[in-house]
């Protein structure tokens, strides 16, 4: 072979070898969600921008959901069992996307939260099997947004309303493969994790080959296209005739929050979370989902611009304790000074219990038991209290007992809290997102006739006199009084709490997904603020927190709900100088 057959075969070899190393790379380079679905769907390339992408999937968006401004608020959900929603073809695709990394992370499992971030040693496929597409048809979809007051609302203090027109639905498998030949921790802990749930499920047989699935039991919408809505008049009257959908696109419309608005002058204030929900002692009390109701709430309450954040949340290495709780406290208190704080706002997210004294406990991690069977110090109450002067109820608990009585370990009274909230020397909220169990207040209700299924969920009438009417009041009467032996629930520091006497805090579907839940006082303040965030009288940020109270001694009578029984006055006066979100 001569010199010039040799360097002829030479650079073959090499323009081979760089054909193999970089073609594949110059077509999955550009392998991401948008483009594979345009792909699977046999669509141009540029309809790929046409694509919202839904993960972590965010709930309510079938075809026929009607959002309002950029953050795509819902104002009317629609759901899979619409008689205008029809299937369309087909199809299935797999896509390498950061959005898998992002949805792969919200979880809640550490390990996979890790993998998600660890680009390095870890490649991540998005798998997309039995994919439909749901429509709608125009005429349809018109006919909701004529239906809505909620989108005429909107669109009426200038705010097009925006609307789902198509939606892509399918089961989604994360597929994480290793780079190279790395066996690091990450490997190690797949095979020695437990955290499958009734939304996903982990296979990690193939560890050692490099590859772990994480499949998603349900389908989820996955993506979604929408079009914004112009109303049409055509008579001089008031009420639309016809609507104009033009179609948009991520880049005009994201689902980015807000930034927060800057505080302006003499309106410095504190925003505070704290979330147990790791108890190493009482494995089954855990709640993962405490930390995303704290998130809720931080994200929601951070848009009126609080001049510093600060957060506790327990995990399963770090639990909360006694000390942990009260040396943060500590910390926010010298913060509050030292930015001049003029209020702060709290929120505490988990379990609780009250004791025969009247003490709430908020139930830490350093928890080793729960007690059981607690003496009541009243027992002549429940034959006195239903008949007589409601004032005796007072003597459910003797206030000076209550505010000496030591709880065991773990158990940290409610009342602690606030007191050293206290030491930060400005007004304060304190919100507490946990039960308000009371045996004794049970069993006056009971009296009256007024009774429960098992789970606390559902009241309803029993009594033998046959006047639920007289009941309701005089169980307005006793959720007036029930605290008058707590002094500090009486203040002018705002103490709201989820759960009336006797009730749960039942979870609430998290605005965020479509597979957690979360505290319902975070749920219900982050929804409020939602809704309202087009209005022109938004709420201020007193203003939101009073909203989400629905008993204060004069408002709504009923077994269910959140209470409070300070006065907020004071609250409401600080608030109207804090700045409105956007403003």
């Amino acid at each position: 072979m001569s010199r010039k057959q040799v360097g002829l075969t030479l650079a073959a070899v090499v323009v081979l070898a760089a054909l193999v190393f970089f073609l594949p790379r110059l077509f999955t380079r550009h392998a991401d969600l948008r483009t594979r679905l345009a792909s699977a769907l046999n669509l141009p390339k540029e309809r790929a921008a046409d694509f919202f992408i839904n993960l972590p999937p965010a709930a309510s968006r079938y075809p026929g959901t009607i959002l309002a401004t950029e953050q795509l608020f819902i104002l009317n959900p629609a759901d899979a069992n619409d008689p205008d929603l029809h299937t369309g073809d087909s199809f299935q695709l797999t896509a390498n996307d950061e959005v898998a990394g992002n949805a792969l992370g919200s979880l809640g499992v550490p390990w996979l939260n890790e993998a998600a971030s660890s680009k390095q040693e870890v490649g991540l496929e998005l798998e997309v099997s039995d994919g439909k597409i749901l429509e709608m048809d125009v005429p349809a979809l018109k006919k909701k947004l004529l239906a809505s007051q909620e989108a005429q609302s909107a669109a009426n203090k200038g705010t097009d309303p925006i609307v789902i027109t198509r939606s892509y639905v399918g089961k989604i498998t994360y597929v994480l493969k290793r780079k190279g030949s790395d066996q690091g921790s990450l490997w190690q802990k797949a095979p020695k994790s437990n955290q499958d749930s009734e939304h996903f499920r982990i296979d990690a047989s193939r560890t050692q080959e490099g590859e772990i699935r994480v499949e998603m039991l349900d389908p989820v919408i996955f993506a979604f296209e929408a079009s914004s809505a112009h109303f049409i008049l055509t008579h001089l009257g008031v009420e639309p005739t016809d609507v104009n959908l033009t179609p948009i696109r991520p880049h005009t419309q994201t689902v980015s929050s807000t930034s927060p608005a800057p505080a302006k002058p003499g309106t410095n204030w504190t925003l505070v979370t704290i979330a147990s929900g790791h108890y190493p002692k009482l494995v089954t009390l855990r709640q993962d989902w405490n930390a995303d109701s704290a998130r809720l709430v931080d994200s929601a309450l951070s848009q009126y611009g609080p001049v510093a954040t600060m957060d506790l949340i327990s995990t399963e290495q770090q639990p909360l304790t006694e000390q942990g709780v009260k040396g943060f406290v500590a910390q926010v208190t010298s913060a509050v000074q030292a930015n001049h704080s003029k209020f702060l706002v709290a929120y505490y997210v988990g379990h609780s219990m009250t004791w025969p004294s009247g003490d709430i406990a908020l139930i830490l991690g350093s928890a080793t038991e729960i007690p059981r069977n607690l003496s009541t110090r009243s027992p002549e109450l429940l034959d006195r209290s239903v008949g007589s002067n409601i004032g005796d109820l007072a003597r459910l608990a003797n206030a000076l007992d209550a505010n000496l009585e030591t709880l065991p370990q773990g158990f940290l009274p409610l009342r602690e809290l606030y007191a050293e909230l206290t030491q930060a020397h400005v007004p304060f909220a304190l919100i507490v997102d946990g039960c308000l169990r009371m045996d004794e207040f049970e069993r006056m209700r009971s009296e009256l006739g007024i009774v429960s299924d098992k789970g606390l969920n559902v009241f309803f009438f029993a009594g033998s006199n046959g006047d639920p009417g007289s009941a309701l009041s005089r169980l307005g009467d006793l959720q007036e009084h029930v605290a008058d032996s707590q002094p500090y629930l009486h203040s002018t520091n705002l103490v709201l709490l989820a759960a009336k006497p006797g009730t749960y805090a039942m979870s609430r579907p998290n605005p965020d997904n479509t597979w957690s839940e979360v505290g319902p006082l975070a749920a219900r303040l982050t929804n409020l603020y939602r809704a309202s965030r087009f209005d022109a009288d938004r709420p201020t940020l007193g203003d939101l927190i009073g909203r989400i109270t629905d008993f204060n001694g004069v408002g709504e009578i009923s077994a269910t709900g959140s209470i409070s029984w300070s006065d907020a006055a004071q609250l409401k006066q600080l608030t109207q100088t804090v700045p409105y979100p956007g403003s």
